[in-house]
């Protein structure tokens, strides 16, 4: 978190318009706060006790935090 946090301030800040950098700091703690807890909610219910479940749960966030960064490269650019 001490390196991607400030990192993450900065790029949020330099892709934001000038006049709206507040809202994207805004948006940003906001989907970071969603992303951990909806992340813990789902995975939870889905392990549900069962440690088989384990592996699916964890490539299935995985598979989501690939999707983001695909998101982000292709947005990008």
């Amino acid at each position: 978190m001490g390196i991607s946090s400030p990192t993450l301030n900065a790029w949020t800040i330099d892709l934001s318009p000038k006049n709206q950098r507040g809202k994207g700091i805004a948006t940003m703690f906001i989907a970071l706060e969603a992303g951990i807890g909806l992340g813990a909610l789902f995975s939870g219910w889905y392990y549900g006790g069962s440690i088989e479940n384990i592996p699916i749960a964890m490539f299935g966030c995985a598979g989501l935090a690939f999707i983001g960064i695909f998101f982000l490269f292709v947005k990008t650019k």
